[in-house]
Formats: C-alpha cells, structure tokens, sequence
C-alpha cells in the first residue's frame, strides 16, 4: 500500500480472471424435489463457474479493509443509491448467483417462480441478523443491512438444497462479481 498517497487522487481498477486447466462439464444437479417444474430448467452446479473464452464467473473483488478501518469513498459514491439490489428464486436456482449489497442498500427476495414455495436462508452472515423465511410470489422479503461483512455469505434455499447464491455487504462501494468472461471493473478507487 502507497501510505503518501492522496485521498483526491482517484482510479478504476479491470481485470479478468481467467481458469486455467480443464474445468470439465459443470455436473447437473440431481433433482429430487418438485421434479416436474425444476427439472425443466437444465440446473447444474455452479459452484465453479468458466464462462466465455475461460473467464471466472460469480468471483468477488473487493476492498478489505482491516477491522476499524475504513477506506475513502469518492464524493459520487458517498451514498449508497436508491437502487434495489434483488436476488431472485427462479427457474429453481437464484439469480444472480453472486450478488453485491451495500450497507443501508435495500435487498428485495422475490420468488418468481409461480407456485413453487422457496425460502431464503443467510444463516452464515457474521455481523448482520441471520435469517431463514419462506418467500411467496406475491409477498417479497425485504432487508436491509447496517454492518459490512467481512468474506461473502452463502445464502440457500432448504426446500431445494442444490440451490446456492452468495451475497456480500459491505459499507463502501468497491467490489464487483465478475461477468460470464471474467471481466470486472471498480471505478473510482482512491489512489493507493
């Protein structure tokens, strides 16, 4: 770390990650509850996920930030937005499979997948109130969270237990997930 450097100086951060090797076929997901409406979705495991041209999808890239301590957040960034950050239950998996929440974010979980019961499980969370509710069609689960988490949580679904989704919070903007061909980009880092 550049300890001389100034708050004022700002930069954006690419990058791709790419897998090296043979990741082999992604193993599909035996599936053994409401097999009529899930087993027309084609699931497989996502826990490594090589999209295009090799790129390492759903990885995190954050700033961690030792435990009181905090990092400069660039004036346009300062607030956390208004925008809803939304983790699906459809087609019997989550969507997105890695989602990023800023503290004081609102995340809305909706279940769109019409007349199949999901819940919606963040029993690994560290720092923010756990949490295990059952979520139908026409009534989302709404939370927002006050404490940044240190490592991404894995959130799960106990009716359908291939279903897997990792959610990280924390207090400053800079992480992304990286997109089907690795590719991420964290804008307005300050400078060291």
């Amino acid at each position: 770390m550049i300890s001389s450097a100034k708050a004022a100086d700002w930069g954006n951060l690419k990058g791709r990650l790419v897998f090296e090797g043979d990741a082999g076929t992604p193993p599909k997901i035996n599936v053994n509850k409401d097999v009529e409406f899930c087993s027309k979705h084609n699931l497989v495991d996502e826990t490594l996920s090589i999209g295009e041209k090799d790129g390492l999808q759903n990885a995190f890239i954050y700033v961690y930030v030792k435990r009181g301590k905090s990092v400069d957040i660039h004036p346009d960034l300062e607030a956390p937005g208004g925008d809803v950050a939304i983790l699906d239950n459809k087609g019997c998996r989550f969507e997105p499979h890695t989602i990023l929440v800023r503290t004081g974010q609102p995340l809305e979980i909706r279940n769109s997948d019409q007349g199949i019961g999901h819940n919606t499980n963040a029993q690994t969370l560290l720092q923010n109130p756990k949490f295990n509710e059952q979520v139908s069609n026409d009534s989302p689960i709404n939370k927002v969270f006050e404490k940044t988490e240190p490592y991404p949580a894995e959130v799960a679904c106990n009716v359908h237990p291939w279903m897997k989704s990792y959610l990280l919070i924390r207090d400053n903007p800079y992480m992304a997930t990286t997109a089907k061909d690795g590719r991420f980009e964290i804008k307005n880092l300050p400078a060291g």
